[in-house]
């Protein structure tokens, strides 16, 4: 497999404080500077049939086919989120759905996009399935989200699930669930200076990293949860894998 080392510091994607990009519709590390990253990495043909799942607004949905010229649609569980991306983009292809129960055919996408959405869903491991499933052989998987940067031990593992049934796992663990469902990783890269710059953002625009962790997360969450959350060891990835049949999928 592939691993990035990045670009130099001042043209790494993500890095500085456009790490989150409000005027494009973006609250997550990195932004569409990392979206770009990926499909720079892809080399989707024209008119591929690309879903991004926990789409919000549409940013990347829009990326995807004004810059890109790929038939793209996004899916999101929120109807507020998708109500404000239909005021800001009318037209753009949005639909209400979860990643764990996808509305498409097996085999109808080319790729997937899963941009910090993965480690907040109910049901990752049925997510990722379903990932598996609507993808066509070949096709890739797109995954940009926090994970563990240490083994799993008391304080670092199931930091968030007191309040959410999901949570970041380690960089073996996501990969052997991959590996499980066919998905096998191609590319990985990390980018934790674009973690740590939109953590800083979020500090400087919510007065704490209490508030920046529940306005990241979307509710106030228990004081346990936050301390396990500040003793945790956490990273930003952008990884790549791409489906074959022949490679287990099931």
């Amino acid at each position: 497999m592939e691993t990035g080392t990045g670009a130099p510091r001042e043209d790494r994607p993500g890095y500085g404080l456009d790490a989150v990009e409000p005027r494009s519709g973006t609250m997550r590390p990195g932004g569409l500077h990392l979206t770009e990253r990926a499909i720079a990495r892809c080399g989707f043909r024209a008119g591929a049939k690309v879903l991004d799942v926990g789409c919000g607004s549409g940013a990347t949905v829009r990326c995807l086919i004004e810059r890109h010229g790929l038939n793209a649609v996004g899916v999101d569980p929120s109807e507020e989120q998708l109500a404000r991306g239909r005021v800001i983009n009318p037209g753009l292809p949005l639909l209400k759905a979860s990643g764990e129960e996808l509305p498409f055919e097996a085999g109808e996408m080319d790729g997937v996009f899963a941009e910090c959405t993965l480690s907040v869903m109910a049901d990752p491991k049925r997510a990722l399935g379903e990932f598996a499933r609507v993808l066509g052989d070949q096709g890739l998987l797109v995954l940009s989200d926090l994970y563990l940067l240490g083994p799993r031990e008391a304080g670092n593992g199931d930091f968030i699930r007191a309040d959410y049934p999901s949570g970041p796992v380690t960089r073996d663990e996501l990969e052997t669930r991959l590996r499980a469902r066919g998905l096998n990783p191609v590319f990985w890269e990390d980018q934790n200076e674009a973690f740590k710059q939109f953590v800083f953002r979020m500090i400087m625009e919510n007065g704490s990293l209490e508030g920046c962790w529940n306005k990241s997360l979307g509710g106030e969450l228990s004081p346990s949860t936050l301390d396990r959350m500040r003793r945790a060891r956490l990273g930003y990835f952008l990884l790549i894998a791409r489906k074959s049949s022949k490679d287990g999928y099931r």
